[in-house]
């Protein structure tokens, strides 16, 4: 079996089986909400499951480096001292991003609600651009427009290596009220802006790779 297909089968393996063990003990994530001691038992189930299909299914037997052993006992460790469910969603997300591989990540309990941020950015060539603003958005509203170059995002300086890791901290992970960026329109003017962000129920997310 190919390294390629080894690894996209090992991506959906983890979102499959994940989707199953919500379905069978369901977990609703509010800001708000407070940690039980059933969610942090789950929470530590997940993440010997993850654990378990990562060294299964992993194309590279040496797993980039990682010592998976050592890094999941860490993250297992941290999940008890735990105080929300958001926290429980990032310490096994963590264990898994830091195999810096884009074809390998957990994918959390869905909300009840979505955040659309009503922009989207891409990288060309060493720089990141916005490249699509929705009609009716706040982005819009204060001027933000296809083409302005994104010099940070969130308080990060997206590049090639790490858009994919703020696409999914802010889409999937942790979803924001808004996102603080600063741009440089084509004509060289900084502005730095607070873009606020809508939610819908059962819509996609409105930041996203093109």
């Amino acid at each position: 079996m190919n390294l390629l297909r080894r690894s996209l089968l090992l991506r959906y393996s983890l979102q499959f089986g994940l989707l199953v063990f919500i379905l069978i003990t369901p977990i609703h994530i509010a800001r708000s909400q407070k940690l039980e001691a059933k969610d942090r038992d789950r929470g530590v189930t997940m993440l010997r499951w993850l654990k378990d299909e990562l060294k299964k299914n992993y194309y590279d037997p040496n797993f980039r480096g990682m010592d998976v052993d050592a890094r999941f006992k860490t993250a297992e460790d941290k999940l008890k001292q735990a105080t929300s469910l958001g926290q429980v969603m990032t310490i096994i997300a963590q264990a898994l991003m830091d195999l810096d591989d884009s074809h390998t990540f957990f994918v959390p309990p869905g909300r009840q609600n979505r955040t659309k941020y009503g922009w989207n950015m891409q990288i060309i060539g060493d720089r990141c651009f916005v490249n699509w603003v929705e009609k009716g958005s706040d982005a819009e509203a204060k001027g933000v427009k296809p083409g302005d170059e994104v010099l940070q995002a969130g308080g990060y300086q997206i590049d090639r290596s790490n858009l994919w890791k703020f696409l999914y901290l802010y889409n999937s992970l942790r979803p924001q009220p808004g996102i603080r960026v600063t741009l440089r329109s084509p004509s060289g003017e900084q502005r730095q802006l607070d873009l606020m962000a809508k939610e819908n129920p059962a819509r996609l997310l409105g930041l996203e790779p093109r």
